[in-house]
């Protein structure tokens, strides 16, 4: 009923709930893509692709870490096109506040309490596809 990620224990119900909140990736691709053009929306396009090769069956190994360098680099990039688009605050704030999340979700990891860093991890997940749609309304 669970798999190892890195000696942590994930329960079905968990993952998949990961694999349904990628839902969001798709629509803000789609909400990238209609906005601007398809290079503008490919690092979405390749988020979404990675985090539900990596949710559907999630193991420790190359998936994960490349699933956590287009996280990271999705950041980034909409963060500098937020420049772009003069709508940098409220985007850094939303990354502020994604960052906090992010390092609570990684702290309930280590104390092995996995519902409340699937929970977390949700939430950095939420709040990165708002800040999406911030930059390119």
């Amino acid at each position: 009923m669970t798999d190892i990620i890195h000696n942590v224990r994930f329960s079905k119900p968990l993952y998949h709930f990961m694999c349904y909140l990628n839902m969001l990736h798709i629509a803000t691709t789609i909400l990238i893509y209609c906005k601007t053009d398809i290079i503008h929306c490919t690092p979405s396009l390749l988020l979404t692709v990675t985090s539900y090769l990596f949710w559907s069956c999630p193991k420790y190994g190359i998936i994960m870490k490349i699933d956590e360098f287009m996280a990271h680099f999705n950041v980034l990039y909409h963060l500098y096109n937020s420049f772009n688009y003069t709508r940098e605050l409220p985007v850094i704030i939303i990354v502020y506040c994604m960052i906090f999340f992010y390092a609570y979700s990684k702290y309930f990891l280590t104390v092995k309490n996995h519902e409340y860093s699937i929970f977390s991890h949700s939430i950095v997940v939420l709040l990165g596809n708002i800040a999406v749609i911030v930059v390119y309304h």
